[in-house]
């Protein structure tokens, strides 16, 4: 009864936001039928094609509906649009910063997605079955990016990623990882990893992408940019770090894989029949990715582009399905997946809509899939952060 109480509720407020009810209130019907006749009031014109805020608010994993997990989450998302903090919603607050009505009159419409900070956007959860039929999803982490999940050897998993939490400097911008029990049913809260012993002339680490080895210990793939402490954004190639337990690494000397003269970031590893295989987008080439080979996971060989016929980007994660292997990659519609029996050739599969970007997949026990992704861009965003960003993930 409560579910279905605060459905109503929430389809109403949709309904409110989308146009479907004029912002002047049409007076109520006379007890006495005839007895007047009055002009209903004229409906305020609304910006045409323009999406439904509050359901895309309320659909954090972007798949067209609202579930009912999606609705007992529900007041967390209203509480976000309470711009004076007053505990009520006014019409002013429901609409679009910059529509006309609000007082804030900022940009007409959904501002610009160039420029904005990954810090506002938040990391999804789904799970689906074998057949991609999805069975759950939710919130995995506020203000997150970058995703990748593995399994340890005492069979928890293990995810990682770039973490923004904006009340934490030292954990801003900084590589976390969060642990389950229970197969991803829960999560326990996020801790900041440590790398030790890394180089100065390293920026910084992000792209994190954690791959289990046969001794059980956890070595950590990334991305950094080749220069100084504070030096200039730009120059990307591929590092790694080990560890035993997932939280404290130690740098691995030399560079997994990169070019002088161009960048390489954001990898997705697996291991297939005692090859470790290699991907990464190509910069400005849609269905393309990079793809190198090794033995022993540190010194990578670059072998021929990967391609699938599509308008898409080997960004993201591949995970290895029983001898043959499943990349989840990013593009304007979604996730998208391919399959590879060598890890040189694959085929692009059909499956059904999978909201978000930057896949990180781990295969669950009973066939099926559990996907984090980067969301839809948060309602209250920040383009000016309030500090300084520093050098992260140092230890000495």
């Amino acid at each position: 009864m409560k579910n279905r109480l605060l459905g109503t509720i929430i389809l109403g407020l949709i309904h409110l936001v989308s146009g479907g009810v004029s912002q002047e209130a049409t007076p109520a019907k006379s007890a006495f039928a005839g007895a007047e006749k009055r002009k209903p009031a004229p409906r305020v014109k609304r910006p045409q094609n323009r999406p439904d805020r509050l359901f895309n608010l309320l659909d954090s994993n972007g798949n067209g509906e609202i579930s009912g997990r999606e609705m007992r989450q529900a007041q967390r998302v209203l509480r976000r649009l309470d711009r004076d903090g007053d505990g009520r919603l006014t019409a002013d607050e429901l609409r679009e910063k910059g529509e006309p009505g609000d007082p804030t009159k900022r940009n007409f419409g959904r501002p610009s997605q160039h420029n904005l900070g990954p810090w506002n956007r938040d990391l999804t959860i789904q799970n689906f079955d074998r057949n991609f039929q999805l069975t759950s999803s939710g919130l995995f982490e506020e203000r997150g990016g970058v995703p990748a999940i593995t399994q340890l050897s005492d069979d928890r998993l293990l995810a990682c990623f770039q973490w923004f939490p904006i009340d934490q400097l030292q954990a801003f911008d900084q590589v976390a990882i969060k642990v389950s029990k229970d197969n991803g049913r829960s999560w326990d809260r996020p801790i900041q990893t440590q790398i030790k012993n890394l180089p100065e002339r390293l920026n910084r680490v992000f792209d994190p992408t954690p791959v289990v080895l046969a001794d059980g210990r956890v070595r950590l793939y990334f991305s950094s940019e080749r220069g100084n402490g504070f030096g200039p954004r730009g120059n990307r190639a591929v590092f790694s770090a080990i560890s035993r337990d997932g939280i404290h690494y130690e740098f691995e000397p030399g560079q997994r894989f990169g070019f002088p003269d161009a960048e390489a970031f954001d990898v997705a590893v697996v291991r297939l029949e005692g090859t470790w295989h290699l991907f990464c987008p190509i910069p400005k080439s849609n269905g393309s990715g990079y793809h190198a080979t090794s033995k022993d996971g540190l010194k990578f060989i670059r072998q021929d582009d990967v391609t699938v016929e599509a308008d898409v980007q080997w960004l993201g994660n591949v995970v290895n399905t029983g001898g043959s292997l499943r990349f989840f990659g990013s593009s304007r519609n979604g996730i998208w997946t391919a399959t590879s029996g060598d890890g040189f050739h694959w085929t692009l599969q059909k499956t059904p809509r999978m909201g978000g970007g930057d896949p990180g997949v781990a295969v669950l026990s009973n066939g099926g899939f559990l996907v984090i992704a980067t969301g839809r861009l948060r309602d209250d965003l920040i383009h000016e952060l309030p500090f300084r960003k520093q050098p992260v993930n140092r230890k000495r």
